[in-house]
């Protein structure tokens, strides 16, 4: 009995990230006006594009997915990179 309920619990737990994944792709809602009105986007500006916390672009970058440009001690993505990217998840936005 003890065995049964394991395995309950483990198909319950995969039936759940199931619907945390679809729920998770309906809840998408990526800011276009802001990627298209402007040509270099700050790391404020793809917080709120992509509704993360700055770590997570970072995380990004840190994969070589996006990569930032060095101004002035800050960094700046082309709008460009940021459409491929998110075209290349998957996600079309024009």
């Amino acid at each position: 009995m003890i065995k049964f309920i394991r395995v309950e619990c483990i198909l319950t737990k995969g039936y759940k990230l199931e619907l945390n994944q679809q729920n998770r792709m309906k809840e998408l809602n990526i800011n276009t006006k802001l990627i298209i009105s402007k040509d270099y986007l700050t790391i404020e500006d793809l917080t709120e594009v992509f509704k993360v916390s700055q770590y997570t672009i970072y995380r990004i970058c840190n994969k070589g997915e996006l990569t930032p440009i060095k101004f002035m001690r800050r960094n700046y993505w082309k709008s460009n990179e940021v459409i491929k990217y998110l075209t290349d998840k998957g996600i079309n936005i024009l």
